[in-house]
């Protein structure tokens, strides 16, 4: 898969896919919104078993940079993330509540629901060029 960055993405709010390194992450639901050459992500997990993400590895986690779940108007637990680029693993760390422990994780944030028209020129979105 080739990185796409928000430069190449235009503003507006995408429904998109994530992919996890580990069954026990599971993102039911996960809403990129693109704005002003940044991109952030509300991911809806499946369960609450997690307090924090750190957006890196575990043994790297910082207090100033942990993310706390938000619960949203259904109780599901949400996490909003900043989004480097699409199509491309991303090292994010997940804090246990019941372990107490940070489990590392490999996120990619998938670009193929977002519609072809919403990229740029120049940016090839065929079944091809995703991998």
């Amino acid at each position: 898969m080739v990185p796409i960055p928000a430069e190449n993405v235009a503003d507006g709010e995408y429904d998109i896919v994530v992919d996890s390194s580990s069954s026990m992450f599971n993102i039911t639901a996960c809403k990129l919104t693109v704005a002003d050459g940044k991109m952030t992500a509300v991911m809806t997990m499946h369960g609450k078993g997690y307090l924090y993400l750190f957006m890196g590895k575990g043994d790297d986690a910082v207090e100033s940079g942990y993310i706390p779940f938000v619960e949203d108007p259904e109780g599901a637990h949400t996490f909003t993330v900043p989004v480097e680029a699409l199509d491309v693993p991303v090292d994010c760390a997940a804090f246990s509540k019941n372990r107490e422990k940070w489990y590392d994780r490999a996120l990619v944030f998938r670009s193929d629901l977002i519609p072809a028209e919403c990229f740029a020129e120049g940016v090839l979105k065929t079944p091809a060029s995703l991998g």
